[in-house]
C-alpha cells in the first residue's frame, strides 16, 4: 500500500506500471517509494479524475484507491483483464468488497459476485455503475478510415516494432525472467524476442506427456537460440490427479480452459520449485488478436472474423488470461504478456480486416509471421507452424489429452447420472447445460467448491464449426493443414 505524504490518497495495486518513469519525468511527480505503481496516485491527484489517470497508463493492473478527502473508493483495471479484480456486493449488509480471487468472498458476500469488467473503473459514490474508460475500436464494414493501415508492408512493420517494443518494456523487473516455450508460434517469437534483448541466458520452459507434439519444436526454438531449456513431463495420471486443484485455483468450469491449465499449472509448480525464475513471459492473446484459432478459416467474411476477434478479447479475462495468470500465481509466479500490451493491441484492430483475416493469405496469423520472417531469429517450420492449442499440444496425435480425460471420465460417470443432470440444468434455466461428460464432471468438482455461483458467460467453443468439442484437433481445417 502507498499513501500520499498528507495522509489523503491511499492505493492498493497489483501490477506493473512500464511507462511510470515517463510518466514521472513529464508531470515532474516525486516519488516516495520504489513502486512504479505509485504513478496512478500523482496522476489522479494531477488530473483530479480517476478516468483520466487510468488512460494513461500502460500497464497491466487492478488497484483501489481511496480519496479520505472526499470519503471516495476508486476501483480500476487494465483494458484486458490481464491482472484479476472481483467485486462482491451483500445488500443485506450494504457491503462491497473487492479482491483477486472471488473465493476471498466465502462468508462473506451473499448477494452477488462478479468480475470488474477490464478497461473500466468503479466509485464509492456511483456504486451501480462502472466507467468504460478503455474501447477497442474494430472495422466491420467495407468503408476506409484515415486511421486504417491498409498496406501489407506498413501493417508488417508496425507489427514487428510494436511487438519488440511490448516485449522489450516487460523486461522491466528486479528478478530474472523467463519464458513459457511449447515450441508454437506464439510463445517461441516471446522467447526469441526476450532472448535477443535479455542481457543473460534465458531459462525456457516447456510441458507435456511422453510423446506430446510440443516438445520437438519447443527444443528446436532452444536450440537455436541457445537457452537453457527445461522439459517438464507428467503422466496422465498426474494430470488428472491435478484436476480438482486446477479448478479451485481457476474458479471456472470451462473445459478448454481447466485442459490447458493442467500442463501450465504442473509447469508453474516446477518453476516455482526448483528455480529462482519469478517473472515469466507466455505468449497468451495473439490468437485473439490475430484470428489464429483454426476456426477463423471457416469465417463467411474477413468481417465476421473481425466481429469474432473483437468479442474473443472483450472475453478474454474469462478464459486465456485468466488460466495464465491463475495457473502462475497460485505457486509465486508472475506472467509478463507482449501480444496484449495495449499499444499493440489497439494498432493491430487499425489494420485493414482484409488483411488481418486467415483467408489473405491462407494461413493464419500471416501478419505477424511474415513480420518477422526476415530476422532469422525462429527456425522456418516453427514461425510458419500450424495453430495447435496448448490443450492439445501436451500430448501425441494418437493419443489427445482430450481423449484421455474422456475415458478417465467414463469410468466415473454413467450415463444415465449424466443425462439427469443435463435435464436438471435445463430445467433450471442455466446457460451453460454441459455438453458431454467430461464437462459435468468439471461442473460437479466446481460446485463442490463454488457452488451455484456462475462466473463463465458460455463455454468456449470454435465458432462456424460443427464440432461438438472445443479441441482444435477435433476440427476439420486441423487435419487438412497437418496432412
Amino acid at each position: 500500500m502507498v499513501t500520499d505524504d498528507g495522509d489523503e490518497i491511499h492505493l492498493i495495486c497489483n501490477g506493473e506500471i512500464y511507462n511510470h518513469l515517463e510518466l514521472e519525468k513529464e508531470f515532474g511527480f516525486t516519488m516516495s517509494s520504489k513502486s512504479d505503481c505509485e504513478v496512478i496516485m500523482h496522476l489522479y491527484k494531477h488530473f483530479g479524475d480517476i478516468n483520466l489517470a487510468a488512460d494513461r497508463l500502460d500497464g497491466v493492473f487492478a488497484f483501489l484507491l481511496y480519496d479520505a478527502k472526499k470519503d471516495v473508493l476508486f476501483v480500476g483495471r487494465d483494458p484486458i483483464g490481464v491482472r484479476p479484480m472481483f467485486m462482491g456486493v451483500d445488500k443485506e449488509t450494504d457491503t462491497t468488497v473487492f479482491a483477486s480471487e472471488s473465493k476471498a468472498f466465502n462468508h462473506l458476500v451473499q448477494n452477488e459476485i462478479q468480475q470488474v469488467p477490464p478497461g473500466s473503473t468503479w466509485r464509492s459514490d456511483q456504486p451501480d455503475k462502472f466507467y468504460k474508460w478503455f474501447n477497442l475500436e474494430n472495422y466491420t464494414s467495407y468503408k476506409e478510415t484515415p486511421e486504417m493501415i491498409t498496406k501489407e508492408d506498413d501493417a508488417l512493420e508496425t507489427i514487428h516494432d510494436l511487438l519488440v517494443d511490448a516485449t522489450k518494456k516487460r523486461l522491466m523487473s528486479e528478478r530474472k525472467v523467463g519464458t513459457f516455450l511449447s515450441g508454437g508460434l506464439d510463445s517461441s517469437l516471446i522467447t526469441a524476442l526476450v532472448n535477443q534483448y535479455n542481457p543473460y541466458t534465458v531459462n525456457t520452459y516447456s510441458v507435456g506427456m511422453t510423446g506430446g507434439t510440443d516438445f520437438h519444436y519447443a527444443a528446436k526454438v532452444a536450440e537455436h537460440l541457445g537457452t537453457n531449456h527445461h522439459e517438464i513431463y507428467f503422466t496422465a495420471e498426474e494430470g488428472i490427479d491435478v484436476v480438482e486443484k486446477v479448478i479451485y485455483a481457476l474458479e471456472t468450469y470451462d473445459i478448454t480452459t481447466i485442459r490447458a491449465s493442467v500442463g501450465m499449472y504442473l509447469m508453474s509448480e516446477y518453476i516455482s520449485k526448483n528455480t529462482d525464475d519469478i517473472v515469466i513471459y507466455s505468449g497468451e492473446g495473439a490468437d485473439e488478436v490475430s484470428q489464429g484459432y483454426l476456426y477463423f478459416h471457416n469465417a463467411p467474411s474477413v468481417y465476421e472474423s473481425s466481429v469474432d476477434s473483437l468479442r474473443l478479447m472483450e472475453n478474454l479475462h474469462y478464459f486465456d488470461v485468466k488460466r495464465v495468470d491463475r495457473t502462475v500465481s497460485c505457486h509465486g509466479l508472475e506472467v509478463r504478456v507482449p501480444f496484449l500490451d495495449k499499444k499493440f493491441v489497439q494498432t493491430y484492430f487499425k489494420i485493414d480486416p482484409k488483411l488481418r483475416a486467415p483467408s489473405y493469405k491462407g494461413v493464419e496469423k500471416y501478419l505477424i509471421r511474415k513480420a518477422f520472417d526476415k530476422d532469422g531469429i525462429l527456425p522456418s517450420e516453427v514461425l510458419w507452424r500450424t495453430k495447435e492449442a496448448l490443450s492439445d499440444g501436451v500430448s501425441s496425435l494418437e493419443e489427445p489429452w482430450h481423449a484421455i480425460l474422456g475415458r478417465y471420465v467414463d469410468t466415473i460417470i454413467s450415463d444415465d447420472e449424466y443425462e439427469k443432470a443435463c435435464i436438471k440444468y435445463a430445467e433450471t434455466g442455466n446457460k451453460n447445460v454441459p455438453i458431454h461428460k467430461e464437462a459435468y464432471y468439471y461442473r460437479t468438482l466446481y460446485e463442490k467448491h463454488f457452488g451455484d455461483l456462475d462466473l463463465i458467460p458460455y463455454y468456449w467453443m470454435p465458432m462456424w464449426s460443427e464440432a461438438k468439442d472445443p479441441s482444435a484437433r477435433t476440427i476439420g481445417k486441423y487435419k487438412q493443414l497437418i496432412d
